[in-house]
């Protein structure tokens, strides 16, 4: 209840705060609004277009606030909401900000420092905007251009950090807007809507500040420290994040998985991975996650246990992530690289020699013959064990099972000697 009541308050914060700001301006307006005036007509659509314009100013001012990680927001919002809240609200302040400008442009002249820096502040969102979803979200992640947009970028060293110092842009362009809003016409008359003005700008500032300076001199604490669990820490992994990387390695799985890019290193996937809970953290998909990122190799393939080997597949990382990284997918061929290298563990090779050998891992228990049988089917599927040796062979799988696997041929040879000994048997004791 409490967790609603927090939530209905900050909602109506933010949708509240403009609201009250247009208000201000309505009565702030150099110029009287008159019902019997021949440029009503003008005068409203003047109006409308500086509301739309205070709308824009505050959102954007709000969603800086947004993502720096308050404590109070962390704890009543989920992250993949949280997320789709700021990407929705961004794209509806910079249509409100596109739309403010030729309503007022409809109805006469402005200055040039206007015009400049309301432009300027506008194209910086858009092309902030654009960043933002081609390599901070997989929204768009099947297109195949965006694929190799990541993999470019990945090349020229544009990692994701230096995509969000490109994010915190955002200020700058606050910034511009904010400078904009001064030398309106409303403000150079009124103290009270410069005031309203520097208002959202300091909130947005401050929290800036506090996010990105403050933040950084507590060196034990981490962004996602108030959502990610007791277990799961950033500290262990200072000492070796910068040793041994392998660049073109990494390049190679992120062309693998272009997913794996925006990756925030929240900690959602370890946080409900049921091999990181069961291990308090041992296993940790986040880390495995930093380290590609990071391109050490080394870490994954020899130092990190548990390893890799140790993922069920379950699919629950994916399920949860706010950014819908599909990690599975570059376990899985992380894991093909080490059977390459014959690094497979001794039981997934075992089970490999006996799909070679019999054509299926385990063989069907008396029960499930017995219910195939009721259901009217046979006894044991059929299937032609030579087609799948013949799979296996062209997978490379007959390389790396023992040596002493054993053809079609071979094993039909040994099943008729058992056969031929089970007659024998019954023979002798009846």
């Amino acid at each position: 209840m409490v967790s609603k009541i927090k939530k209905v308050v900050l909602l109506a914060i933010y949708f509240l705060s403009p609201i009250i700001a247009s208000i201000i301006y309505w009565f702030e307006e150099p110029m009287p609004f008159s019902l019997n005036s021949t440029n009503m007509l003008m005068d409203l659509l003047h109006r409308t277009g500086s509301i739309l314009g205070i709308f824009s100013y505050v959102w954007m001012c709000f969603n800086i606030v947004i993502m720096i990680k308050i404590k109070l927001i962390e704890e009543n919002f989920s992250l993949e909401k949280l997320l789709k809240f700021h990407t929705i609200m961004s794209i509806i302040a910079l249509f409100l900000g596109a739309v403010h400008y030729p309503l007022l442009r409809l109805i006469g002249m402005y200055s040039d420092s206007q015009v400049i820096s309301g432009t300027i502040g506008l194209l910086i969102f858009l092309s902030l905007m654009i960043l933002a979803i081609i390599f901070m979200t997989n929204r768009l992640i099947k297109h195949l251009r965006i694929e190799k947009l990541r993999v470019f970028a990945y090349k020229k060293k544009f990692s994701y950090g230096v995509n969000k110092v490109l994010h915190n842009v955002t200020l700058l362009a606050v910034l511009v807007i904010f400078s904009h809003t001064l030398i309106s016409h409303t403000s150079a008359k009124s103290l009270l809507m410069r005031i309203v003005y520097f208002i959202f700008f300091d909130i947005a500032l401050i929290g800036w500040v506090c996010h990105k300076i403050v933040r950084k001199l507590r060196v034990e604490s981490d962004p996602y420290i108030n959502r990610m669990v007791s277990w799961d820490t950033k500290a262990d992994i200072i000492p070796w994040l910068y040793q041994g990387t392998n660049s073109d390695w990494a390049l190679q799985l992120i062309k693998q998985n272009p997913s794996l890019y925006p990756c925030l290193q929240c900690g959602t996937c370890t946080s409900q991975c049921p091999v990181s809970i069961f291990t308090m953290g041992e296993y940790n998909s986040r880390k495995l996650v930093q380290c590609i990122l990071k391109g050490l190799k080394s870490k994954i393939l020899t130092d990190m246990e548990p390893n890799v080997w140790q993922c069920t597949q379950c699919y629950t990382c994916v399920e949860t992530c706010p950014q819908h990284v599909e990690l599975p997918e570059i376990i899985i061929f992380i894991r093909n690289k080490l059977a390459e290298q014959s690094q497979a563990p001794v039981g997934f090779l075992n089970e490999a020699e006996v799909v070679y050998k019999h054509g299926e891992s385990i063989p069907l228990q008396n029960a499930i013959i017995k219910r195939r049988e009721t259901l009217g089917l046979q006894p044991h599927p059929d299937f032609d064990l030579q087609d799948i040796q013949d799979i296996m062979n062209m997978a490379g799988l007959n390389k790396l099972i023992p040596k002493q696997s054993i053809t079609k041929s071979e094993l039909e040879t040994k099943n008729e000697i058992m056969m031929e000994k089970e007659v024998k048997t019954h023979s002798g004791s009846s």
